[in-house]
């Protein structure tokens, strides 16, 4: 027994156990209750002439212990970590737990008790962002609230993400991008090239204040404070870790490194390596038209595939409306799942028909077949009744032959017929 033979601490974080009250919705983040913690321990110390303290967390308890054992000055007034059952995979545990939520709220409509309340909590997503590869397949689609900004959701999807496609650079329009995001992105070998509607307003910077830019040096007057990336850069390696291995998801980060009022030294280094980032990209972006051409190109991807969602999902207008997450999110992986399927047949059947052409002899040019797209729909059945007997052939494994082939062979047995 622990409490035998030593002096045990309990705590109860914010708005949990001894400690609820009217706390703010607002201070119940990772960053407040590791700040919290902090405090703790440092009372402690006061209080005790600095003993030896040993920090044990359970179940969220692993989560939060992790998070404050992040920095290495807390390391050092900690002389070890017991973790018990950890909790580390935090959008796991959320997508189990909203799981169980949500059933529970569907439970409770169905039993016409506290309608409106359970109503309003199952129906409160309700934007879906979705993920375009530059080969048009879908990759990732994730449900948000209708009110946030879904920039760090852009990178939470990079990060999800389970096709065999490893993606290195995310076109998106301006997407209210920041700093932060921007140092986000680069922290974890990704490039962030977002379409800038206010690049008017947009800021240049430097890390030579004395260097000589030519006709950039009024455009980039202000300074890299690299001290703070070097300062800060092992907390920097802690959260691209973290990240990686899904111990917290983009937007939990954002969120928790944005709601405190005291910006901290790792927040600022993010900003500063997000500002090195920003404006390489910006140089590019004003001085290459061919790569702001190719992030409108995969723009355009992105909206052509929105079209042809709409036109599938026609009964409602290409919008998702269950009520509660669980159900969305089940709409748009059937959507995804179709839209896909579709751009997969569509490019078979082009090949084929380029194949077709070539044997022909007729002339196919390279800058042609780049600008054909799979997101056509015009030949296919939408609306009506669907036919599921496939054609010997097709069974067989063959495809189906092209409108051109049927012609000629309808045109070769109707001078066939006419010769006799």
């Amino acid at each position: 027994n622990l409490e035998e033979s030593y002096a045990t601490v309990f705590w109860d974080q914010r708005a949990s156990g001894s400690s609820q009250g009217n706390s703010s919705d607002d201070l119940l983040t990772l960053a407040q209750f590791v700040e919290d913690l902090d405090r703790l321990v440092d009372l402690i110390g006061y209080k005790y002439n600095h003993p030896k303290i040993f920090l044990m967390g359970h179940s969220w308890g692993g989560c939060l212990g992790t998070a404050y054992l992040t920095n290495s000055t807390r390391q050092n007034k900690i002389k070890g970590w017991i973790e018990v059952d950890g909790a580390h995979n935090n959008p796991k545990g959320d997508s189990l737990s909203l799981t169980w939520i949500k059933g529970y709220a569907q439970s409770q409509v169905n039993l016409s008790r506290d309608v409106d309340f359970w109503n309003y909590a199952l129906s409160w997503y309700a934007k879906n962002p979705n993920f375009t590869s530059d080969q048009f397949t879908g990759l990732h689609g994730i449900v948000i609230p209708g009110t946030t900004h879904e920039a760090p959701y852009l990178l939470e999807g990079l990060l999800e993400q389970q096709t065999h496609l490893r993606p290195l650079e995310m076109m998106a329009d301006t997407a209210a991008y920041s700093d932060v995001i921007f140092g986000l992105f680069y922290l974890l070998g990704y490039q962030f090239s977002p379409r800038l509607a206010d690049i008017g307003k947009a800021r240049l910077w430097r890390i030579d204040q004395g260097a000589d830019y030519g006709p950039l040096n009024a455009l980039s007057k202000n300074r890299i404070q690299v001290e703070r990336i070097e300062r800060n850069w092992d907390d920097l390696l802690r959260i691209a870790g973290s990240l990686k291995m899904g111990t917290i998801s983009a937007s939990e980060l954002v969120r928790s490194l944005l709601r405190s009022k005291r910006p901290s030294g790792t927040l600022r280094a993010l900003t500063e390596l997000g500002r090195i980032s920003k404006t390489l990209y910006l140089l590019r972006y004003l001085d290459d038209e061919g790569y702001r051409r190719r992030i409108l190109v995969q723009l355009n991807r992105h909206e052509s595939r929105h079209s042809l969602a709409r036109e599938v999902m026609h009964g409602r207008r290409g919008e998702i409306r269950q009520r509660y997450r669980e159900g969305q999110e089940d709409q748009l992986g059937a959507l995804g799942l179709v839209l896909n399927v579709i751009v997969l047949w569509n490019t078979i059947y082009l090949d084929a028909a380029l194949i077709h052409l070539r044997r022909r002899g007729e002339s196919v040019l390279p800058a042609d077949v780049a600008r054909l797209s799979p997101l056509g729909s015009e030949h296919i059945n939408l609306l009506g009744r669907y036919s599921f007997d496939l054609p010997q052939a097709v069974r067989k494994g063959k495809l189906r032959p092209l409108r051109s082939q049927v012609n000629e062979a309808a045109q070769q047995a109707e001078d066939a017929e006419g010769s006799q």
